[in-house]
C-alpha cells in the first residue's frame, strides 16, 4: 500500500503547482487534500490510513495550520503523525510556535516550480528518514 500524505492548502494555485511538482518529481506517496482546517482534523480523526506525513500550510480557512498543529498535539492518537508547516510566512515567532507544537520542519513556501520542485526533493527526504526511524524502532 502507498504511503498516503496529507496536504492541507486553500489556495488554488499553490496547490496546483505544489501538485505539478509532486508529479514532476515523481512524489510516490499518495497525495489527499484538505482545503481547510476542519477538513484536515475531520481526516485525520476518521479515515484509515493515516498519513504517514501531513504537510500544513498556516494561513488556512476555519482553523489555522497553527490550530490544527495544537489540536494534534493533544490527541495522544494524531500527535505521533508527522507534520510539516510548508508557508509563505517568514515570521520566527510562528516558526518558534509551530516547532514549540511538535512541528517537524518548517519549509518556506517558494514561489517558482524550481523552488517548489526542491521542497518535494526535501519531502521525499524526510520521509525517507522517517521510514528508516520506523523499521529501526521495531
Amino acid at each position: 500500500m502507498k504511503e498516503l500524505v496529507l496536504l492541507v492548502e486553500d489556495d488554488p494555485d499553490d496547490l496546483e503547482l505544489t501538485l505539478a511538482a509532486f508529479a514532476h518529481e515523481r512524489f510516490e506517496p499518495k497525495i489527499e487534500v484538505a482545503r481547510d482546517g476542519e477538513a484536515a482534523l475531520r481526516r485525520l480523526r476518521g479515515a484509515e490510513p493515516k498519513p504517514a506525513l501531513v504537510l500544513l500550510d498556516l494561513n488556512i480557512p476555519k482553523l489555522s495550520g497553527l490550530e490544527v498543529l495544537g489540536l494534534l498535539h493533544l490527541e495522544p492518537a494524531l500527535s505521533a503523525i508527522p507534520v510539516v508547516v510548508l508557508s509563505s510566512s517568514d515570521d520566527a515567532r510562528e516558526k518558534k510556535k509551530a516547532a514549540d507544537l511538535g512541528a517537524l520542519a518548517f519549509l518556506r513556501k517558494p514561489f517558482g516550480f524550481a523552488e517548489f520542485r526542491a521542497i518535494v526533493q526535501e519531502l521525499n527526504a524526510i520521509l525517507s528518514r522517517l521510514r528508516t526511524k520506523g523499521r529501526d524502532a521495531r
